[in-house]
């Protein structure tokens, strides 16, 4: 069951800082708290309408929209249980991911092995710039192509670049990070696609990272499950930094997906 969480601090925030969960037209805070069975209020997994197809249609999903100071996001479960395990053994089976310096980050200068397996897609020429590596894209194969279509098809986005992460356990991470606006569209947003073991996936405002933070914002946490579409809306990217971290106890291989709008050379 999706789990949309808030630490609670030590310090009280404001209401106005806290994230919001709107589903069918309400508002409430997110709770640290099991929902009741059967119901699809807050914490509570999303439902879907029961269709004769493997596949959930635009009309079946059920986004979960998430708002808070300067932070927008909302989140569906866009394949089924079978689907989204097909999927994940063809990605297992077909996709080759880099090697060499291409699997490497730069940190203080020096650079190191990335604690993840790492492959793009996208249009020609395109590439995706972070922490001292650039990393090409790779043509759209027809696997990727077609779930490109399919998130384009439910959020009415267009993307041009895919990066692609794998995860072979919980130790496999992500550290904390903005994407580089200057790579990506003006305000458009991030489809995030998670496939596989569930992981935690934790958002910290900039005011309120460090020792030295500004102010007092708690962070969110949010279980991505399998099969689930998260999307990362203007302006969130430019205020909040996001992570994977390490989960000792998540033992299953975890392939992430984040479509994204490049800017394209005139």
């Amino acid at each position: 069951m999706d789990k949309f969480l808030i630490r609670k601090g030590t310090t009280r925030t404001p209401v106005s800082r806290k994230v919001i969960d709107r589903q069918n037209g309400e508002s409430s805070r997110i709770r640290n708290s099991p929902p009741k069975r059967g119901l699809s209020g807050e914490g509570g997994a999303p439902k879907f309408r029961k269709t004769s197809g493997t596949t959930n249609t635009k009309e079946d999903l059920k986004w979960r929209k998430l708002r808070g100071e300067n932070f927008n996001c909302d989140y569906t479960v866009l394949y089924r249980p079978g689907e989204a395990r097909t999927l994940l053994q063809t990605c297992e089976e077909e996709l080759v991911y880099n090697t060499g310096d291409l699997a490497k980050v730069q940190i203080f200068g020096q650079f190191h092995n990335i604690p993840r397996k790492q492959v793009a897609f996208g249009d020609p020429g395109l590439s995706y710039r972070f922490s001292g590596v650039e990393v090409p894209a790779r043509p759209w194969t027809p696997l990727i192509q077609g779930i490109r279509d399919r998130i384009q098809e439910v959020t009415g986005h267009k993307f041009n670049f895919v990066l692609v992460n794998r995860y072979k356990d919980g130790q496999d991470h992500m550290g904390e990070h903005r994407d580089d606006e200057k790579d990506l569209v003006r305000d458009a947003p991030i489809a995030s696609l998670s496939l596989g073991q569930k992981r935690d996936f934790i958002f910290k405002h900039c005011d309120a990272r460090g020792k030295n933070a500004k102010r007092a914002i708690d962070p969110v946490k949010l279980e991505l499950e399998h099969g689930s579409l998260l999307m990362m809306n203007h302006p969130t990217n430019h205020y909040w930094y996001h992570s994977l971290p390490v989960r000792k106890k998540a033992l299953g291989v975890r392939i992430n997906m984040t479509f994204r709008s490049m800017v394209t050379s005139k």
